[in-house]
């Protein structure tokens, strides 16, 4: 899902070199598949250190948002209605 999601943002925005993606250090973030997606639009990852979670305190503002506001507070019966709520929390509620 993670991978799905950069992709859909990389496609929908203009994308300069040398964009700077900020994560923590779980694994849908470290694997190869995340890390080609980056590279093949010229991002930069930038992942915090472990336990120290004021590295990226923007991005762990948005994570703690998300599963205070959304994730802790459903659940799903399967990953497409997973996405669905997270899109359109991410596009109707915390964007805005």
């Amino acid at each position: 899902m993670v991978n799905d999601t950069l992709k859909m943002a990389f496609r929908r925005r203009t994308v300069k070199e040398g964009l700077i993606i900020h994560s923590d250090q779980g694994a849908q973030y470290a694997n190869s598949e995340f890390r080609g997606i980056l590279k093949a639009f010229n991002a930069i990852q930038s992942m915090s250190r472990k336990g120290d979670c004021c590295d990226n305190p923007v991005v762990e503002s948005f994570f703690a948002t998300i599963k205070g506001e959304l994730i802790d507070r459903q659940s799903w019966i399967n990953k497409a209605q997973a996405r669905l709520a997270i899109v359109e929390w991410i596009e109707c509620f915390y964007n805005n």
